[in-house]
């Protein structure tokens, strides 16, 4: 009999949240809806089905309020179980430097010339506002990374109304955002200073400063079945819209239909920035696309889509025909501004272009470039570490570290396709490497695919017994998978592993964590 209610309620969840349950996942979904139904002491799924069904025909059936507020306390509940929450602040360093160099910057810009043209005409004063949303903010690390961004590029932020809104459909998630405590995991990749600045020490977390909470609001959204623009709820007129890892979920006509819903909540001029690959074949005939080197985002019209919006703050950018396939232009994009040396390795990482050589370093002078290379990555300058690198590999060609730089550079840059082919040619030079398969893992995670990710980091453990990220990062994946005893053994593997170690000493890829501080995490993990 589940059997043929199953469909029933994948149909269900896909209509009433956009979700898409791959064949792949029914058995995990089946798993998560015995949960429920075992808590609720139902024993058919049919009956289940029919609680869910209940908020879906309120509007044609006559349901007493209290099968109403069960039906809907019991979406959330299950959209507890069936998304993910797993996130960290600063999540995809090519987005989000892209956010920092050139689409913030020009909104700012723009903003401050709109505001001086208002106050020339009139004689009141008014403050410049500035609203962003982050369309399914999880437990609110995207949400709060870009407030930072925004506090770190308007110095006189206190004279602005800023919003930053975070939504998500996850109720639990919600609530841990607005909670805002936050474990040493969820800073992975930050600059230690930006934490110090935006956070202060919670007993053993770290928790938004009030001055970040000023300008960040929380609530509950679903991007499917809710009215938007909603000004009752803040969502109108958004200069920015960040949807990130959440259409790749969605079946193709959920995405066309959040995407006409976040066109009409921009502003003109507004910009949407998604996953990488998450648009592909969707019509984006309303948006004109904007291609970066780390990225690509679209941009709302002023008016009509005749003339293409050219910011003077980022001239390097191009607009192009959205026929095009997304994946496709980012990754010619970075390619097209990378140098032509790298074609001469035995398995190219881009395709060979009509460029002219650079003039090959000797043999005693390539680490000074390799070492260029190196500052111009920790300055964040990726295109430029990427260029200069591949200078070393004209007389270095088997040259590990330099190998494994570019493709976090490429990564960095979301040319994930060349950053994993350069990743196994590092590999294939030292086989023993552990580095580019965790950049290769924390890729195929930013893709959706956890399965290609899981492989990844099981890779690690094997090469390395002793790597407690990877046994922390795979655990986190089975959880998200909602297989918790899963994912406690994983973690259980870890205190294993911290034994071995001084109770002072730094034990994580950062050298940022403790392992008596570990330790502490990884229990509270096992036991909640």
């Amino acid at each position: 009999m589940d059997s043929l209610v199953i469909p029933k309620v994948i149909s269900l969840i896909a209509n009433v949240t956009g979700l898409q349950i791959r064949e792949r996942d029914q058995e995990l979904l089946q798993r998560k809806l015995r949960t429920r139904m075992r808590l609720l002491s139902i024993t058919s799924l049919e009956n289940y089905y029919q609680i869910l069904q209940t908020l879906v025909q309120s509007q044609d059936t006559d349901f007493s309020h209290d099968q109403l507020i069960a039906s809907e306390k019991e979406w959330r509940e299950l959209m507890c179980l069936l998304t993910t929450t797993e996130s960290y602040f600063f999540r995809d360093k090519g987005q989000f430097l892209l956010l920092k160099d050139q689409i913030l910057p020009e909104i700012i810009l723009n903003k401050q010339q709109l505001l001086q043209d208002r106050n020339l005409a009139n004689s009141s004063l008014e403050k410049p506002s500035l609203r962003v949303w982050s369309a399914g903010c999880s437990t609110g690390e995207e949400a709060y990374s870009i407030a930072i961004l925004l506090q770190e590029l308007i110095p006189n932020w206190q004279d602005w109304n800023l919003l930053v809104l975070g939504t998500d459909i996850n109720q639990s998630a919600i609530a841990a955002a607005k909670h805002g405590l936050y474990s040493h995991w969820s800073f992975r990749d930050p600059d230690p200073s930006i934490r110090n600045r935006y956070f202060q020490e919670h007993r053993d977390s770290w928790e938004v400063v009030p001055k970040l909470r000023e300008i960040v609001t929380f609530q509950y959204g679903n991007l499917v079945q809710d009215p938007i623009p909603n000004i009752n709820q803040s969502l109108h007129n958004m200069d920015l819209i960040v949807c990130r890892n959440v259409f790749i979920y969605f079946d193709a006509q959920a995405i066309a239909t959040v995407l006409k819903k976040i066109y009409n909540t921009l502003v003109p001029r507004g910009y949407l920035v998604t996953g990488h690959t998450e648009l592909y074949d969707q019509d984006l005939a309303q948006f004109q696309v904007r291609v970066f080197p780390q990225s690509i985002a679209y941009q709302k019209a002023k008016l009509a889509l005749s003339a293409p919006l050219l910011s003077k703050s980022a001239p390097s950018t191009t607009v192009t025909p959205v026929t095009a396939s997304p994946v496709l232009l980012l990754e010619q994009a970075v390619a097209e501004q990378a140098t032509a040396t790298y074609h001469h390795l035995p398995t190219p990482a881009i395709e060979p272009h009509d460029l002219p050589m650079a003039l090959p370093p000797s043999q005693t002078d390539w680490q000074p470039i390799f070492h260029q290379a190196e500052q111009l990555f920790a300055s964040k300058a990726y295109l430029a570490a990427l260029k200069t690198a591949e200078r070393v590999l004209v007389s270095e060609p088997h040259h590990f570290q330099t190998h494994y730089l570019i493709a976090q550079a490429y990564a960095n840059l979301g040319a994930y396709c060349q950053a994993e082919q350069v990743c196994r040619q590092a590999i294939q030079i030292n086989p023993l490497a552990i580095d580019p398969y965790y950049l290769m893992a924390q890729i195929d995670e930013e893709k959706g695919d956890l399965e290609g990710a899981k492989f990844m980091l099981k890779r690690i453990i094997y090469l390395d017994p002793l790597a407690v990220d990877a046994y922390l990062e795979l655990g986190s994946l089975y959880e998200r998978e909602g297989n918790p005893d899963r994912a406690r053994k994983v973690w259980a593997s870890v205190l294993d592993v911290i034994q071995r170690f001084d109770a002072d000493a730094l034990i994580n890829r950062s050298q940022t964590l403790t392992a008596n501080e570990l330790h502490q995490y990884v229990e509270r993990l096992i036991k909640k």
